[in-house]
């Protein structure tokens, strides 16, 4: 639906108007950019990225989906060994699979190769800004995750400790169609509130966001519910 796709041909004066996601590997960031410099353009680069199939999601996608939440993880996942200084990136991709990239994120080696690494951005202005905010992370915007996801999900609530509470803490979570794999409740506090934990089937988040709504309106409802999601133990 663009509309330079319907031209019979398109000028680099016109592709230079563009947002241009850019392929970060040597010889073809320097051969892209040439075409245009040579003509006097300068490209919008609005995104850099390293492999051909991180370019094509760019296109087809309309943001970059990004969340910072708690997560519960099952004791055989790879990220729940993670301890001390030890950082750990979960890369998933088809047809790939999950890959876990492990390594010190503190001491005189990690901080000095960071140190090193803006240094060296130093020298190339152009490509890359080594310190603040880069072009594309103002250009690609961070999106919502999509909401028919489907997790398992740990819900933690507090009832007022009275006949009834659990009935109508399971009812909402019916209405809602999230079905109950496991439920905990503990004595009651000082406070006469008890505490409830309870891990759902798997289900989509929109249901799942829906029923802690509902349940936040619960008249035996002390505090508003928490909410984490359970990753996978692959």
């Amino acid at each position: 639906n663009h509309p330079l796709a319907k031209r019979r041909s398109v000028s680099l004066a016109a592709l230079a108007k563009e947002k241009l996601i850019l392929e970060d590997m040597a010889q073809s960031r320097e051969y892209f950019m040439s075409l245009f410099w040579a003509h006097g353009h300068q490209p919008r680069v609005s995104q850099y990225t390293q492999t051909f199939e991180m370019q094509r999601e760019l296109l087809t996608k309309s943001g970059v989906v990004c969340r910072v939440e708690p997560m519960a993880l099952p004791h055989a996942h790879a990220l729940a060994r993670v301890d001390g200084s030890l950082n750990a990136v979960r890369i998933e991709g088809d047809p790939l699979g999950a890959v876990v990239l492990t390594g010190p994120g503190a001491g005189s080696g990690p901080t000095a190769s960071a140190v090193m690494g803006d240094v060296a951005k130093l020298f190339r202005p152009a490509i890359r800004n080594a310190f603040g905010r880069a072009q594309h992370h103002v250009a690609q915007p961070f999106v919502s995750g999509d909401a028919s996801e489907i997790a398992p999900f740990f819900l933690r609530v507090r009832l007022a400790d009275k006949p009834g509470t659990l009935a109508a803490l399971t009812e909402a979570l019916a209405e809602e169609g999230v079905s109950v794999d496991k439920l905990l409740q503990d004595s009651a506090d000082e406070s006469g509130a008890s505490p409830v934990a309870v891990v759902t089937h798997r289900c989509p988040r929109a249901q799942m966001q829906a029923a802690v709504n509902r349940i936040a309106k619960l008249s035996v409802s002390v505090e508003d519910p928490r909410l984490i999601r359970i990753e996978a133990a692959s």
